[in-house]
């Protein structure tokens, strides 16, 4: 999926992202959250790839035919450093982190942006996280963290403080049986101040 099949999606949040690859504006870490995996990581690397573009287009979208551009179009791009949980625990270890953390510390290109990928970020344990939090108050120079979760409550206070987040929330569910059965109209009798009797009747309603 491209760029321009995103902003479909996401006109908003792929405009605002420009604007600040424009404006060389670009947060040093991003949370992104959503609940589909596979939605996070294509959007997190088309993200990646613009802001490695070292010849964005003045609308703020990656060039393409740039050096960055076309190593990520062969899943090349040398200063891209991934992390994902690779145990059956699902535990992103300390020693995962340091590990990360001394690939993402390494010289770049001149010019060339750095991009460290959490993919499920939510399954670092309190001591990665709190390793890694070192990391995020002072990164490495020109390098900007992409954090990708589910479920987000799992991470440190002090970590999502650092980064800005990103919605990707494509949940569709479908809401027809409460439709149909007028369970919104009765939820919205349940107001304040309407007293206990008719919070029984509605409650009375609810179990028929």
């Amino acid at each position: 999926m491209s760029w321009v099949e995103l902003k479909k999606n996401y006109p908003m949040l792929c405009s605002c992202l420009e604007n600040a690859k424009s404006n060389r504006k670009i947060a040093h870490a991003y949370l992104l959250v959503g609940d589909l995996q596979e939605n996070l990581k294509e959007f997190a690397l088309q993200w990646a790839q613009l802001i490695s573009c070292i010849n964005s287009n003045e609308n703020g979208t990656y060039c393409g035919l740039c050096r960055p551009c076309k190593l990520f179009q062969k899943n090349a791009y040398t200063e891209l450093y991934e992390l994902a949980p690779q145990s059956r625990s699902r535990i992103i270890t300390i020693q995962a982190i340091r590990e990360f953390e001394g690939k993402v510390s390494l010289s770049s290109p001149a010019g060339w942006s750095k991009i460290g990928i959490i993919y499920d970020a939510d399954c670092m344990g309190i001591d990665a996280q709190n390793a890694f939090l070192k990391t995020l108050e002072e990164p490495p120079k020109n390098t900007i963290f992409l954090l990708l979760s589910s479920r987000p409550r799992k991470l440190l206070n002090t970590i999502r403080s650092r980064c800005q987040t990103l919605l990707l929330l494509k949940n569709k569910q479908s809401y027809q049986y409460a439709e149909e059965n007028g369970l919104f109209k009765l939820l919205n009798r349940l107001q304040r101040n309407k007293g206990l009797k008719n919070a029984l009747e509605v409650a009375a309603e609810i179990k028929k």
